[in-house]
């Protein structure tokens, strides 16, 4: 795309991703389209304290999320049709894309238990559905096990706390089929956390991070 870094180029992005086209349509192998998409995801929102304040964006959480969703979804699809041996989904498995991801599925999870406010935060019901679908679309790079395999006490530790959070999400969610998927995303969890996963230990310890500093 040669209007990448303009909004023009974001735009452009967006649209693609929104249409399902093909991963090869991406210029840079994804990595531009798969940055973009996640900064946007990023600036979308921010934390003053415990609250959430919605930025003056041209686009929405649910938006920036349902593209970034789609882009995973392409890239699992390449990954399918075109074994090449580069994983198209490492590609949009950022670390920090991921991490962004957990907080907008924990944010609804844990509605609630902090206390309540006039103006707190309302959290976007549609754009955590839109990213626990990305983050079962990351599954095969997040479950991915470090070779030699090792045991992580922080596997362990991110496996069992993002469980949780799905499960309390699983109760906020009326989304029967994000129900399923979520489910789907623990029983992975469950079934590989004997074993140090680094992408998924990189992501839980920016989004452990980013919620110890605000």
């Amino acid at each position: 795309m040669e209007l990448e870094g303009t909004l023009q180029g974001l735009k452009a992005t967006m649209v693609c991703a929104m249409l399902n086209v093909p991963w090869s349509t991406y210029s840079g192998h994804g990595y531009p389209a798969t940055a973009s998409v996640s900064e946007l995801m990023g600036k979308t929102f921010e934390r003053e304290g415990k609250k959430h304040v919605y930025l003056d964006n041209t686009f929405r959480l649910s938006t920036a999320t349902k593209a970034f969703a789609s882009l995973a979804r392409s890239a699992v699809k390449e990954d399918l049709n075109n074994d090449d041996g580069e994983s198209k989904t490492k590609v949009v498995a950022l670390p920090t894309a991921v991490a962004q991801l957990f907080q907008i599925v924990a944010d609804v999870a844990l509605e609630g238990y902090d206390d309540a406010e006039e103006d707190a935060y309302t959290p976007d019901e549609i754009a955590a559905e839109h990213a626990v679908a990305a983050i079962v679309a990351l599954l095969p790079t997040l479950t991915k096990r470090e070779q030699p395999a090792r045991r992580s006490r922080l596997t362990e530790t991110a496996c069992n706390h993002l469980m949780q959070v799905l499960k309390s999400y699983s109760v906020k969610t009326k989304s029967v089929a994000t129900k399923a998927k979520a489910k789907e995303i623990s029983e992975k969890l469950k079934e590989n956390g004997d074993s140090a996963l680094p992408v998924l230990e990189a992501s839980y310890e920016l989004w452990v991070h980013y919620n110890s500093s605000i």
